[in-house]
């Protein structure tokens, strides 16, 4: 009897502490149940977007196999798309109400049992700025994951240039940052009149604890019960799926630096550990026959769609350059991004192999550009950016690279720009119409006329969001083999881009005729190449960076020398690295040692051609041959496919042969080795 006697005083004495504990911290309470319930309902409606978005991308390709199952068919398409919303939406907010619910209890909890009121106001805040945080980084992955099936994280962050300068990170998601804005300000403003809950506060505990019990069990049962799957949203890529901050923050140590990176120790067999090889060799412009250089860099234009709306005779001027030119239809990047590619292009150097780039982080490294070597033989030198030239530091990189004029969009007035046509939404999108910067580069050539040049043109037009002139609109239109092309899965954007792409076709037409009236093109030698490829959603990939697909990393290359080459589609391996040493052959010009490319118009090619890219996993790979190898750092996992029978990349049979995994994983430890020691000579 004394010990329950004891126990009741010792659990009464514990209630009237918690009781003033709870009393005391009231106001507290009541503003962190406000920002959650108020959390809650934001978190659910912008992963409703998300999922719409998501919807809008990928249901006719993840959702086909369902459609028609029903006898109505428009019952059947509202019903599945109806269905994929709701598991969708429940899918992608179930790691987010997880962690909402997490989070509030552990603040609810400093607040009910700290006696100090300057710690419990610290954990409100702390838990204010959190979820601020957190909705700002969902509000921009509501636009980014849909298209690239991952959210925003430390690697996209760098790519994106976005935190060098101003980016088409802006132009992407204007709407995203606009919503996240207007989120943190009403909240912010809201903060002065917070303490006027007093005078709301009540003593119906009971009634305020029902209503919180009744929310945190319905958050609990979305967190933890299992989704119905009915309409396919199972197919979610888990990185869509989970909570927006904390991907961000375990993105920041997951540098590739910092990984065990098991690629293996094994060396290639000796037939493999051979650089080049020899072919055959072709014919050279004889030297002196031509006197001027000019390089076309078409943003975001692989191969496979550009070979695609050649055919469909949508690009007569490059179809015209190809019967006195050398086309190279097994040219490939070193990485799917464009701060890469200008490195690999202009001074034939490889990528750091970390998330690091070259033009933001050693804008001074020492490396000698194809400008320098030819304006040391006394060229005029220019470079022509569509773009932003602040985009990742390219303007700081092409600083003393021997370039004598450097110009982007900013130097130019192109009222052409009101009239192409772009998403409604891509205000911000800043560049100059490409047929603009044509005009500036022919400008500029006539003002250098007394000096043989070597000038480089960068198009915009067709990066996302893509903008097209209506007339290329209307061709499109025109053409079912460009609307509906073999193995594309939806995507809205690709008329867009199609008709964009005919404008870098009528660009090219406005400066052959200005070299043919300036009788400058049979002494001129062109060289036209992609900076990287773009997806529109097979494999479920979209634009580019992402992944290591066909589609995102081989690229045309394309020379032209007047009547100077005689027609040639030359199927050699060759890559972005090997357009300097050509232009240095072309006259006569030693390459520096640095240079990792070859003269593509010597007999030796590149055995193998190696790419990699950093956002989301970070994949390394190669091809040789016709066989094309990635390995997954990450997830620790080899692909291999073989072009030639399988150009679609469906079939991986990787890790099917030890022996075989050993040697490529030898080669693919050898590249990584080699660009890390590149990485150190650079500090």
């Amino acid at each position: 009897m004394r010990l329950l006697i004891q126990f009741r005083r010792y659990n009464a004495r514990i209630t009237e502490q918690f009781q003033s504990f709870l009393h005391a911290a009231r106001l507290e309470i009541d503003l962190v149940l406000i920002c959650w319930l108020t959390s809650a309902v934001l978190f659910t409606l912008l992963r409703m977007d998300m999922a719409v978005r998501i919807a809008v991308f990928h249901i006719p390709q993840r959702l086909s196999h369902l459609y028609g199952r029903l006898e109505d068919a428009t019952f059947s398409h509202y019903y599945i798309q109806g269905a994929w919303l709701f598991e969708a939406t429940w899918i992608l907010l179930r790691q987010d109400i997880f962690y909402l619910v997490v989070l509030t209890i552990l603040c609810l909890l400093v607040c009910v049992y700290a006696s100090s009121a300057m710690l419990r106001r610290a954990a409100v805040i702390g838990y204010f700025i959190i979820m601020f945080a957190s909705l700002l980084f969902l509000s921009i992955n509501v636009e980014l994951a849909p298209k690239y099936s991952t959210q925003l994280d430390y690697s996209f962050l760098r790519f994106s240039g976005l935190m060098s300068g101003p980016t088409t990170l802006m132009a992407m998601v204007p709407k995203s940052f606009v919503l996240a804005a207007a989120i943190v300000c009403v909240c912010l403003l809201a903060i002065p009149f917070l303490p006027l809950l007093k005078s709301f506060q009540t003593n119906r505990s009971t009634i305020r604890r029902s209503f919180c019990m009744t929310v945190v069990c319905g958050l609990i049962a979305v967190a933890v019960l299992p989704v119905p799957v009915i309409a396919g949203s199972d197919r979610l890529d888990e990185r869509e799926r989970q909570n927006s901050l904390v991907y961000f923050l375990r993105s920041l140590v997951n540098d590739p630096h910092s990984l065990d990176l098991d690629l293996g120790t094994n060396q290639p067999s000796a037939s493999a550990a051979n650089d080049t090889i020899v072919l055959p060799r072709f014919g050279r412009p004889m030297l002196g026959a031509v006197n001027n250089v000019l390089l076309i860099v078409m943003e975001s234009v692989g191969a496979e769609y550009f070979e695609l709306l050649n055919d469909s005779g949508l690009l007569p001027t490059f179809s015209q350059m190809m019967l006195h030119g050398a086309y190279f239809n097994h040219a490939y990047v070193s990485a799917p991004f464009t701060a890469v590619s200008l490195v690999s292009i202009t001074a034939s150097t490889g990528p750091l192999p970390s998330y690091k780039l070259v033009v933001s982080d050693y804008p001074r490294a020492r490396l000698t550009t194809s400008f320098a070597k030819l304006k040391s033989k006394g060229f005029a030198t220019g470079f022509f950016l569509s773009g932003d030239g602040t985009y990742a530091g390219t303007e700081n990189f092409l600083q003393d690279r021997g370039i004598d004029l450097a110009q982007d969009y900013r130097q130019r007035n192109c009222p052409e720009t009101r009239d192409l046509i772009t998403r409604s939404d891509s205000l911000s999108f800043r560049f100059s119409p490409d047929a603009c910067t044509a005009s500036s580069l022919l400008d500029w050539i006539d003002k250098n006329r007394r000096a043989p040049f070597f000038a480089a043109l960068w198009t915009e037009q067709t990066h996302y969001p893509y903008a097209a002139s209506r007339e290329c609109m209307n061709a499109v239109d025109a053409s079912d083999k460009v609307l509906h092309p073999r193995a594309l899965t939806f995507d809205a954007d690709w008329p867009r881009y199609a008709a964009a792409v005919c404008d870098t076709d009528r660009m090219m037409a406005k400066i052959v005729s200005g070299l043919r009236e300036r009788h400058l093109l049979k002494n001129t030698l062109i060289i036209v190449t992609g900076d990287h490829g773009e997806g529109f959603g097979r494999h479920d990939s979209y634009l580019h960076g992402l992944e290591l697909f066909e589609d995102q990393i081989r690229v045309p290359l394309l020379i032209s020398a007047g009547n100077a080459l005689a027609k040639r589609i030359d199927t050699r391996l060759a890559s972005h690295l090997d357009i300097a040493p050509t232009i240095a052959g072309t006259f006569g010009i030693a390459a520096p040692d640095q240079w990792e490319g070859a003269d593509l118009f010597s007999n030796r090619a590149p055995r193998r051609v190696f790419f990699y890219t950093a956002f989301g996993n970070f994949k390394i790979g190669y091809r040789e041959a016709d066989h094309k190898y990635i390995y997954d750092v990450t997830r620790r996992k080899l692909s291999a496919v073989d072009l030639a029978e399988d150009p679609y990349e469906t079939e991986d049979f990787g890790g099917k042969d030890r022996e075989a995994d050993a040697q490529t994983m030898g080669g693919i430890g050898q590249w990584y080795r080699q660009r890390s020691r590149f990485a150190e000579s650079l500090h």
